[in-house]
């Protein structure tokens, strides 16, 4: 089931109802490197589910969730050798994390997909996805800008 408390689904893309019924195999998240310095605090979250498709999950420039159906994309994904060196140096790189063994995530890998729900703020705004397994759910939403996420049991 795909939506809300209200029961309504207004900005989660049909394409998400079909990960009902799939188990989540893996979440990564992208982190910025700059400088030597990696910012684990927050990134682009992209899941793995167990019929090989992804999604990825990205803030807006109005703070609001972004929705890819497919695996995360590096922003510098087209950049040349030359440039990645450049941007490297002046603005920093994205890497991709397994945060499988991080926090409590491995509390939803392997689980099945029961429904997903949207999250939206006190100014009515679309800004995360709330996925619930059985007994646990992942709570993904655009926080000063960027994606956080956490695992809630659920009593």
């Amino acid at each position: 089931m795909v939506g809300n408390s209200a029961g309504d689904s207004v900005m989660i893309p049909e394409e998400l109802s079909r990960l009902c019924g799939l188990s989540c195999m893996a979440v990564h998240q992208a982190h910025h490197i700059w400088e030597g310095e990696i910012d684990r605090s927050s990134g682009p979250v992209e899941l793995s589910w167990s019929d090989g498709s992804f999604i990825s999950l990205d803030a807006r420039g109005d703070w609001t969730l972004r929705i890819d159906i497919g695996p995360w994309q590096n922003y510098y994904r087209n950049a040349t050798p030359e440039q990645v060196k450049v941007l490297a140096k002046e603005v920093g790189l994205w890497v991709l994390e397994d945060m499988s063994q991080q926090s409590s995530i491995p509390l939803i890998l392997g689980k099945v997909l029961l429904q997903i729900e949207e999250v939206i703020d006190e100014t009515n705004e679309f800004i995360g996805l709330l996925f619930h397994f059985r007994g646990v759910s992942l709570r993904t939403a655009v926080w000063a800008g960027e994606i956080v996420f956490k695992v809630e049991e659920n009593s």
